[in-house]
């Protein structure tokens, strides 16, 4: 057996399993197509964790459960593909970075890739391709990390950190955390929205969709 087949053997062996092909399976609440959307008159792609995957009001959208910032990232070039129509793109990540972060960190399971970062990678490959790009703010965790630590405590200061990344990338901030914290009721299991969260979704998107159509 050639080295580079065994070398390829050992890297399959050593991929943490939830980046191995098949155990990442991504979830989309429509279309089949691997977790990609059907081409749609629709102009606007949602793509994110399971979160962005039950937004069932969203026609077109690509939500992966259980993924990471980075993993997801790696799923936009395909989804775009998927529907040459869209021209606005918003961006809904980092709830499982925070979560899956051992010791009350970030761990992106592509090693080296900050979950800003791979944002910021999202927004690039949008501009190119002349969209529009949002970023929504990660909600209120009431979940332990893997380690046992209190997430929600990571939210504020890594919402803060994004925030001022995708401003300056020219991307435009929608602010769902300060619509849902102090309010546990509107996410049942502490991390997914019920039917009134999502509404609240709509709301915080469709403002700042206003207001950067006013600039």
């Amino acid at each position: 057996m050639r080295r580079g087949a065994l070398a390829l053997i050992a890297l399959a062996l050593l991929w943490p399993l939830e980046m191995r092909p098949a155990e990442v399976r991504p979830f989309a609440a429509v279309g089949g197509n691997g977790g990609i959307a059907p081409v749609t008159a629709e102009q606007t792609l949602f793509i994110g964790d399971s979160i962005t995957a039950a937004w069932s009001d969203e026609p077109v959208r690509a939500g992966y459960a259980g993924f990471q910032a980075c993993v997801i990232r790696l799923h936009l070039g395909a989804v775009l593909a998927a529907n040459p129509q869209v021209k606005r793109v918003v961006i809904e990540a980092g709830t499982n970075d925070i979560l899956q972060g051992p010791g009350g960190g970030y761990r992106c399971v592509l090693p080296g890739l900050d979950p800003v970062d791979s944002v910021l990678n999202m927004i690039r490959t949008a501009q190119a391709a002349g969209l529009e790009v949002f970023v929504m703010s990660v909600l209120p965790i009431a979940w332990n990390d893997r380690a046992g630590h209190p997430c929600n405590p990571l939210v504020p200061p890594f919402n803060q950190t994004l925030q001022a990344a995708i401003t300056a990338q020219g991307a435009y901030w929608v602010d769902d955390y300060s619509l849902f914290v102090g309010n546990p009721g509107l996410q049942p299991d502490g991390v997914h929205p019920d039917e009134a969260g999502y509404q609240l979704m709509e709301q915080a998107y469709a403002a700042a969709a206003a207001a950067a159509e006013g600039q």
